[in-house]
């Protein structure tokens, strides 16, 4: 699970932002959730250039999404 459930963080951005993560890989599974994640940071970022919080349709995109919607 990566850092979804493991942040040490208090801070309520943070903890909805990997609480989405969490949801996301119970709805996907957890292959086709990992192998999103390696799409989105690897491919996408590291070989791209592309920075995956800002496109539409990603797993980061979505969590940061709900970090900014559901904050305190």
């Amino acid at each position: 699970m990566g850092n979804s459930i493991m942040t040490m963080d208090d801070d309520a951005k943070t903890s909805t932002h990997e609480m989405t993560h969490y949801y996301q890989q119970m709805i996907q599974g957890w292959a086709r959730y990992f192998g999103r994640g390696l799409y989105e940071q690897w491919w996408l970022a590291t070989i791209r250039g592309k920075y995956p919080y800002g496109i539409e349709g990603t797993n980061e995109y979505n969590a940061e999404e709900n970090q900014f919607r559901y904050r305190r």
